[in-house]
């Protein structure tokens, strides 16, 4: 909730002169409607399978987990899945994108975020002292306390730099941060070269998507900065002293059938859902967008759901 309102506020006024440097830029608004829906609960629900999200998958990849590898596959599979009757979904029932900067005007729309996000942490601060009699210490280095991690960053650090990254992302791309488009952009390229025809596809007919299909992939802002988390994640395991060694372990065939899962579910979802939690709802939310807060409800009750068929997948639950 600190990441979504500090990210919300440094891209306050960029959104508001819809401009940087000479060159537009704007924000992700969705519309409220089946496909985000059925799409954020997959999501969610792939999540725990897999036990990772979009950027989780590449950072598992990069760091050394080989269930990355597999959570991977399944993501561009299922992305690929998620483009072939993507006009479908959309002419499903919906309601038109929601801004709440168009809506409610500035003061409004950051009262509005700052209350949402501030109930949602308020309430997870009331539920983890209740289960686990303390909560994570966002504020300071962690190294005490049963709750506390391993690294050396604050959490509250940590949300600091991912919002100023995907500030800089906005001034630099001109949209916020996203990464599963990537995903469906190398299993379309994959799947036509092996001599498929994606760019029949409604989805792949769009302007943009079409383009991109057609010229290289390190012409994609996405595709690169996925590329780049990779190698981000690769160089800090290296540091850590913990590659490759990682990548030798054996995986439970239970636990790899999980990763595959959730990377299917998870691509296919992005796709419906316009985005996963870094795009629909991380930017979504800083965007003033209401999908943004659409896709996190229902994201959370897949993940629920995930959660209870964790045990299957050799995860405690």
């Amino acid at each position: 909730m600190l990441l979504v309102v500090l990210t919300s506020l440094l891209f306050l006024p960029l959104l508001l002169s819809g401009q940087a440097f000479g060159r537009a830029v704007s924000g992700y608004a969705t519309p409220l409607g089946v496909a985000l829906l059925v799409g954020s609960f997959a999501f969610g629900l792939g999540m725990q399978t897999a036990d990772a999200c979009a950027s989780g998958t590449l950072y598992h990849t990069g760091g050394g987990d080989v269930r990355g590898l597999l959570t991977l596959g399944g993501f561009l599979a299922g992305s690929l899945l998620g483009t072939y009757r993507w006009d479908r979904w959309m002419a499903a029932p919906h309601l038109p994108a929601v801004l709440l900067l168009h809506s409610l005007g500035p003061a409004g729309a950051v009262a509005v975020q700052l209350v949402l996000a501030g109930g949602v942490a308020a309430l997870t601060l009331v539920l983890e002292r209740r289960r686990y009699g303390e909560a994570v210490r966002i504020l300071v280095l962690p190294g005490s306390g049963k709750m506390a991690g391993r690294a050396g960053w604050s959490l509250a650090a940590g949300a600091a730099g991912l919002a100023v990254a995907n500030f800089l992302t906005l001034l630099v791309a001109g949209r916020p941060w996203g990464i599963t488009s990537a995903f469906a952009l190398l299993a379309a390229k994959a799947f036509g070269a092996l001599g498929g025809s994606p760019g029949a596809w409604a989805y792949w007919r769009i302007p943009a998507n079409a383009q991109a299909l057609r010229t290289s992939v390190w012409a994609d802002v996405t595709t690169v900065m996925d590329l780049g988390a990779i190698l981000g994640a690769l160089l800090a395991a290296a540091v850590a002293g913990r590659f490759p060694r990682p990548y030798l372990r054996r995986v439970r065939v239970r636990t790899a059938a999980g990763a595959v899962l959730g990377g299917v579910l998870m691509g296919w979802g992005a796709r419906l859902a316009f985005g996963c939690n870094i795009g629909a709802f991380v930017s979504g939310v800083a965007s003033f967008s209401l999908h943004g807060w659409v896709w996190f409800a229902f994201a959370l009750l897949g993940s629920r759901l995930g959660v209870k068929l964790r045990p299957l997948f050799g995860y405690a639950a």
